[in-house]
């Protein structure tokens, strides 16, 4: 690196210090949103080893899915928690991008986990993205296809009826609240393979909405990711 430019990268990080998404001390040069002491302490929950992980049968006798992990354990004062906010309140796109490109490796390297044909965000409502400025599934699900050798499709997927937020609501609120919230249009083969990308994975309800809708369309294998899941 000019001599030049690494004074002034490290002016930069003097005047403006970039602080990590889980922890909040400062990072060094080297590191991005995220510090390596809090990277190799992520509470990695590793379900895309186990078919039949606890994600995964909390779908049973919901919905049918070939497969379902989430990075994270998401803990009420844990990283996951701090790291979730950044990314969906703090507008931190990039940081939904790194996230959901670990999340794409772990399901690369999985032994039963399908890299699938595509990638199908969780669609944002209008209201969300308007006041968010963006909708953090996507950058999720872009990080997840880059890692994964997948692609990206948010014409799959759409919002339907008006839905309130799901936050501090119950199981079967939260069941009524997006039972009908999601529609698709889509004429496609059939055969594709589709993986459902969210954030936050609580009480299944918006994920089992959107994997209804695509089966009504006529795809039968469909897996779900996630970055957390509040066990």
């Amino acid at each position: 690196m000019p001599l030049f430019t690494s004074i002034y990268s490290d002016l930069l990080e003097l005047l403006l210090p970039r602080y990590c998404s889980a922890c909040s001390i400062v990072l060094q040069t080297s590191e991005r949103h995220i510090c390596l002491y809090c990277l190799y302490d992520l509470p990695l929950t590793r379900f895309e080893f186990y078919k039949n992980n606890p994600l995964y049968r909390l779908f049973w006798g919901r919905v049918m899915l070939q497969q379902a992990t989430a990075l994270l354990y998401f803990k009420r004062c844990g990283k996951a928690r701090k790291i979730i906010h950044q990314l969906k309140y703090k507008g931190q796109s990039d940081l939904a991008y790194q996230m959901g490109f670990m999340l794409g490796l772990t399901i690369k390297q999985s032994h039963i986990f399908e890299v699938p044909d595509f990638i199908v965000p969780v669609p944002g409502s209008a209201s969300k993205i308007r006041s968010r400025g963006y909708n953090q599934c996507t950058y999720i699900a872009n990080g997840v296809a880059d890692a994964a050798n997948s692609h990206v499709r948010e014409d799959l997927l759409k919002t339907g009826k008006s839905k309130s937020t799901q936050t501090r609501k119950g199981r079967y609120a939260r069941y009524l609240n997006v039972k009908d919230g999601f529609i698709s249009k889509a004429e496609e083969n059939q055969e594709f393979s589709i993986l459902i990308v969210d954030d936050v994975v609580t009480t299944g309800a918006t994920l089992e909405s959107c994997a209804r809708t695509l089966q009504e369309r006529g795809f039968s294998r469909i897996s779900i990711a996630a970055l957390a899941w509040t066990s």
